[in-house]
C-alpha cells in the first residue's frame, strides 16, 4: 500500500492510533485523528480491498449453506439407510423366490428335454413297427 499518512509529526502518538492501541484516551485519539489525513488514492485502495472482503464473506457463507443442504441430504440418505433393512429383507426375499424359480425352470427345460428324446424318430418307430409286428406274429 503506498498511501501517505500525514501527521503532526508525533509519531509515537500516530502509531497508537494506527496500531488501535485501546489504552489511548480517547481524547488524544481525537485529537490524533484530527491531523491525519488520507490521500484519494489510499481511500480507493480501502474500498477495494472491503469490496474484496465482501465478496469473501459472501463466497463462504454460501458455501457454507450448500455444505449444510448437502449435510442434511447425507443424513436423510443415513435415516433411509436405517430403514433399509427392510428393504434388505425384501431383497432377500426376492432372491429367494428367483433362485427357487431358476430351479423350477431348469427342471422343466431338463424334463422337455427328456420328452424330446422319448419322442418317436423314423427310425424309432420302424423299430417299435417292427417288435409289434414279431410280438403278434409270436402270440398268433
Amino acid at each position: 500500500m503506498s498511501g501517505h499518512i500525514h501527521g503532526n509529526g508525533n509519531s509515537a502518538a500516530a502509531d497508537h492510533v494506527l496500531n488501535g492501541d485501546a489504552d489511548e484516551d480517547e481524547a488524544v485519539a481525537g485529537e490524533e485523528l484530527e491531523d491525519l489525513s488520507v490521500s484519494p488514492e489510499m481511500l480507493f485502495k480501502i474500498s477495494k480491498k472491503i469490496a474484496q472482503l465482501t465478496k469473501v464473506i459472501y463466497s463462504l457463507n454460501t458455501r457454507n449453506d450448500d455444505l449444510e443442504v448437502d449435510l442434511s441430504a447425507h443424513k436423510r440418505a443415513l435415516e433411509g439407510a436405517e430403514n433399509g433393512s427392510e428393504t434388505k429383507k425384501e431383497l432377500r426375499k426376492a432372491r429367494h423366490i428367483m433362485k427357487h424359480l431358476e430351479a423350477k425352470m431348469k427342471a422343466m427345460e431338463e424334463d422337455s428335454k427328456r420328452r424330446k428324446s422319448e419322442k418317436s424318430t423314423p427310425e424309432k418307430q420302424v423299430k417299435r413297427t417292427v417288435v409289434l409286428r414279431r410280438h403278434s406274429a409270436y402270440q398268433e
